[in-house]
């Protein structure tokens, strides 16, 4: 089935992530449903060097359980 695909909106999530990968990871709260994150010291500076992008810190596999992901 096909299915259709708004150019705008795929025009406004890359603008969203583009806005979000230009901060410096170092300045990002990680928030989820409104709470701030727990997120280890360690696994935020490890990450910082391993050349992804801030988005790809949440969309990838880097932290372990995930609570936004099921």
């Amino acid at each position: 089935m096909k299915k259709e695909i708004a150019v705008e909106e795929v025009m406004r999530i890359h603008e969203g992530r583009w806005a979000i990968n230009k901060l410096d990871f170092s300045d990002i709260v990680w928030t989820y449903q409104g709470k701030v994150l727990d997120i280890p010291k360690q696994l935020l500076e490890d990450f910082e060097l391993c050349g992804l992008n801030n988005c790809d810190f949440i969309t990838s596999n880097f932290i372990p359980n995930r609570p936004w992901q099921k």
